[in-house]
């Protein structure tokens, strides 16, 4: 295993762009350039060792699940994300293999989620009578798969480290703009796309709390970010050096300095920026969705670790003009629970799935209220910042 920060996939995009144009490869996969796909990963190992005695190339989620049952498949939605299968079907792209020098039968078969596999047979587990059942494998899906939507025109946030905007949708959507503005087409439950663009989120916030005194609390933080109000500093959390600087804060500093933003004298305001400039892309890429699938998108469900903050839950909702709706907070693990019972015909789908999740689970709900003009001000500061 290797973290996906790891730097070893520094240069692959450009390598990989003079093997196969941008464009040809997000056509044929969906899926957009990310330092950490699979794809350049594998390419930047193209020539070592690891590959000589190499039977198998599984994804870790499946690895597992592979020596707990002894079936080794790849799941749907986990191998989607690698830029490395067919967007418009459950093959992998032989054209992108080939120029990888990986011969197709290590890939093994991939499965759709809710699959069962067999039994465990793992020998220092429960007897073999558990099932070994395909989730859901990329906890994005897991979790969206657990939003208890009754609004179908909604767009799901899943907020931790990252921040992830998108919506589902019966087909992937290959514009020139989806690919310009950064968003992906990722495989979900039931066969559909997740439309999505990954956000450095709270990794943000996380960053900060670094030159905070050991053991302060997101409680704590919310508290400095609400006494700062009026601060209005902004960042861009795309901007490349938020990616994972030595020092959070000095970037912060760095980005004001470049901007023509004075340097603040107290963290409050460090972080109130860090929370309003994150919800400032969500509005942004919300936007950017609804003029590519010309789709009005009325409600916002927050997902994830971030669901808990109502600063977040409740400044979303004014800032972005839309209705939200917080929880669940473990939606990954719930989600990951629905698909084993739907595969096990505990529940008949995905509707009744998602019923369960609104009637069992605390769901906090936020109106945007009057719309304020500082945040309308903002806003267009905040775009004005975007590089073009």
């Amino acid at each position: 295993p290797v973290s996906y920060r790891d730097k070893r996939t520094e240069g692959m995009e450009k390598i990989w762009a003079d093997m196969m144009s941008t464009d040809e490869t997000f056509q044929r996969t969906g899926i957009n350039y990310y330092i950490f796909n699979t794809l350049f990963q594998l390419l930047s190992i193209e020539n070592s060792d690891l590959w000589k005695n190499a039977d198998k190339l599984a994804f870790i989620p499946n690895y597992i699940q592979y020596r707990l049952s002894g079936v080794y498949k790849n799941e749907l939605t986990i191998a989607s994300t690698s830029q490395l299968m067919d967007v418009n079907s459950a093959n992998w792209d032989n054209k992108i293999l080939n120029l990888l020098n990986i011969p197709g039968h290590i890939m093994g078969e991939v499965c759709m989620p809710g699959s069962i596999l067999g039994n465990i047979n793992h020998q220092l587990l429960l007897p073999n009578a558990m099932k070994s059942v395909a989730v859901c494998a990329h906890d994005t899906a897991s979790a969206v798969m657990s939003v208890p939507s009754e609004d179908p025109s909604y767009v799901f946030i899943s907020t931790g480290t990252w921040c992830i905007v998108g919506i589902e949708s019966a087909t992937p959507i290959l514009s020139k703009e989806a690919f310009s503005e950064g968003f992906t087409n990722e495989r979900g439950y039931n066969n559909t796309y997740r439309f999505l663009k990954n956000l450095i989120g709270l990794w943000l916030v996380q960053g900060l709390m670094q030159e905070m005194p050991e053991g302060t609390s997101y409680s704590e933080v919310e508290s400095l970010a609400r006494a700062s109000e009026s601060s209005r500093h902004l960042i861009l959390p795309d901007d490349p050096s938020f990616f994972n600087p030595v020092s959070m804060k000095t970037a912060f500093k760095n980005f004001f300095l470049k901007t023509g933003q004075n340097i603040p004298d107290e963290m409050g305001s460090y972080f109130k920026c860090a929370y309003h400039s994150l919800i400032y892309s969500f509005r942004y890429n919300i936007e950017q969705i609804e003029k590519m699938t010309g789709q009005a998108l009325g409600t916002i469900h927050l997902i994830g670790g971030g669901s808990r903050s109502e600063f977040l839950g409740s400044e979303t909702a004014g800032i972005c003009r839309r209705k939200v709706i917080s929880g669940p907070v473990e939606g990954a693990t719930i989600g990951n629970i629905l698909v084993q019972a739907i595969a096990m015909n505990k529940v008949s789908g995905l509707a009744e799935a998602r019923e369960i999740v609104s009637k069992s689970s605390e769901l906090t709900s936020y109106q945007p209220g009057a719309e304020k003009e500082q945040y309308t001000q903002d806003y267009e500061r905040f775009l004005s910042f975007m590089p073009g």
